[in-house]
């Protein structure tokens, strides 16, 4: 696949979100057609500034026909940059992840790693309903996706974890997922610690459904804006996926300052923004990006769904730049890292708790 020009850009502001790819990007999704018995693979692979031709790497030994250069209408900016394949049941063991990765030709250049995606085999846990999905997504999301974006979360955070924390998921005592919704992420991480497992969030429909149908784990109902019922320091880390990405200034310095209380000194917490891709994906007008670019903080309003029913307009849409979780965060936190589609068009920030001297 050639690197392309993404989509023939019309305006300055255009060429500066489009600059913001510079590292490339990756993105799976991958679907089970039972009726064919065949794994079907698409998404698109944005080659790195260095316009270094990229190939899909899928582990197992997998090396399928892949069709590269196709033109996906949903991403037109990043034009003809899709890819699609497939791979047979058959061929595929029910006991391994599969993992899909991004590599250049000359082994130059790759796509960064945290960009990879994994498909987790499947376990006996039931899926949330739709009516559940709708409330953190603001429509239904379909089971397979459910299943692949989370797995593909978690399973990559013992590498996250080992590397910057030197710390064995394996081995932790206590984990928090804060904002766990309908346990998107939860339903994961009892495959890889034996660690406490926490969940909580402010709507009372999706605890009340984790509380019945995922038993490995714990779940609390929380008020928007009171303290968490954990005592000081009870957390190995935190995570927290499209959580900060949904609420106002003033509730961000509230919730930055609890998950501070309840982490251990030295804990990790992982949490994630809108990212690069966002700003592409969402169109942003040019006074939103302007004033997201001086201020490194944009809410664009209420997104309506169905979890501030204590709290009306509670739940945001809201963006923030780099530059502004390096200053505003760092008081309670060492800011380790921010890496750019970790979990699909969101990047996660990687924060360290600063030791009390």
């Amino acid at each position: 696949m050639s690197a392309t020009d993404p989509a023939r850009m019309t305006s300055s502001l255009d060429r500066l979100k489009a600059s913001w790819l510079k590292d490339g990007w990756l993105r799976v999704s991958a679907r089970q057609d039972e009726e064919d018995a065949k794994l079907l693979l698409s998404g698109f692979l944005y080659p790195t500034e260095s316009g270094a031709q990229q190939r899909l790497s899928i582990s197992g030994g997998h090396d399928p026909d892949i069709q590269y250069g196709l033109f996906n209408a949903d991403h037109a900016y990043l034009g003809a940059n899709a890819f699609e394949t497939a791979i047979p049941l058959s061929d595929l063991s029910s006991d391994d992840v599969l993992s899909f990765r991004a590599f250049s030709d000359d082994l130059t250049d790759p796509i960064p790693w945290h960009q990879s995606w994994h498909l987790l085999p499947a376990d006996d846990l039931p899926f949330p309903p739709h009516s559940s999905q709708q409330r953190i997504s603001q429509q239904a999301i379909d089971n397979q996706w459910f299943h692949f974006a989370g797995g593909t979360f978690v399973h990559k955070l013992s590498t996250i974890l080992e590397q910057y924390f030197s710390m064995d998921i394996a081995k932790t005592n206590s984990i928090l997922d804060w904002g766990c919704g309908c346990g998107r992420l939860t339903k994961h991480l009892s495959e890889y610690s034996d660690a406490a497992i926490c969940g909580v969030d402010i709507d009372s429909y999706n605890v009340d459904w984790c509380l019945k149908n995922l038993p490995r784990a714990t779940f609390s109902l929380v008020d928007p804006w009171k303290p968490l019922p954990f005592e000081d320091a009870s957390f190995d880390f935190i995570i927290g996926h499209s959580v900060f990405t949904h609420l106002s200034e003033a509730a961000q310095f509230f919730w930055l300052d609890e998950l501070c209380r309840v982490l251990k000194p030295g804990g990790a917490l992982l949490v994630t923004v809108m990212s690069s891709l966002s700003l592409l994906n969402d169109r942003l007008s040019e006074r939103e990006m302007n004033n997201l670019l001086q201020a490194g903080y944009l809410d664009v309003g209420h997104q309506p769904d169905g979890v501030d029913e204590v709290e009306p307009g509670y739940y945001r849409k809201v963006y923030h730049r780099p530059e502004y979780i390096h200053h505003n965060w760092s008081s309670q936190f060492d800011i380790l890292d921010i890496l750019d589609g970790y979990a699909d068009h969101q990047a996660l920030v990687v924060c360290k708790k600063v030791p009390i001297v």
